[in-house]
């Protein structure tokens, strides 16, 4: 049996996410939650009500506290391909600036996008806010190349597809997608020097 401990909610969330996130949502056992938290079942079920209950506060306490937060530059007023750039090297950043064992963990948000099937329309309503309003982040900093809107959204829809496919290739070679957010960060800065075409 799991120790007992005085877990506040917020503190239950936090240990629950990093369970979450480095499990995954369909591998985290009732067991692992107990582990992790120090609470009981019956604990757990009455703060929140079930599994589902409790990793749906876990995925809003990581677009809160991890996510949202990058979102902050690119969604100014004044934002724009400069600033989208930074995005995409911060990403990069970040990762090199993680142990192994924790980059390789990838985005639980991007994680829990391969597990949508097992999961309730809460969950998939959290990961699909999320993807648009990146994307209209992303979409804003492209304003200021004045290009169209249908190439605004190729370009969008490149670029979010990006930052999914860099955090999937995080979980197999953090150093690798590192270096891919650094080159995706030089190509947007490219485009303020081209014409503002989008081959397809």
């Amino acid at each position: 049996m799991p120790r007992r401990r005085s877990f506040g909610e917020a503190e239950a969330v936090l240990a629950a996410r990093e369970a979450f996130w480095e499990h995954g949502y369909t591998a985290t056992s009732l067991a692992d939650l107990q582990a992790a938290t120090g609470l009981s079942k019956s604990s757990l079920y009455e703060a929140f009500g079930s599994k589902r209950g409790l990793f749906q506060r876990a995925l809003e306490s990581y677009l809160a506290e991890i996510l949202h937060p990058l979102l902050t530059p690119i969604e100014a007023e004044d934002a724009g391909v400069t600033e989208l750039a930074a995005y995409f090297a911060s990403l990069g950043t970040w990762l090199r600036s993680r142990s192994r064992p924790d980059a390789a963990r990838g985005c639980l948000v991007v994680n829990t996008t391969g597990e949508l099937n097992a999961l309730d329309p809460a969950a998939r309503g959290t990961v699909s806010s999320y993807r648009e309003r990146a994307c209209a982040a992303m979409r804003r900093c492209l304003q200021t190349l004045k290009c169209s809107a249908a190439d605004a959204d190729k370009r969008v829809d490149q670029l979010i597809t990006a930052q999914f496919g860099i955090a999937v290739m995080a979980r197999l070679d953090p150093s690798k997608a590192a270096d891919v957010a650094d080159d995706v960060a030089k190509e947007i800065l490219s485009w303020s020097s081209n014409a503002p075409t989008v081959t397809t």
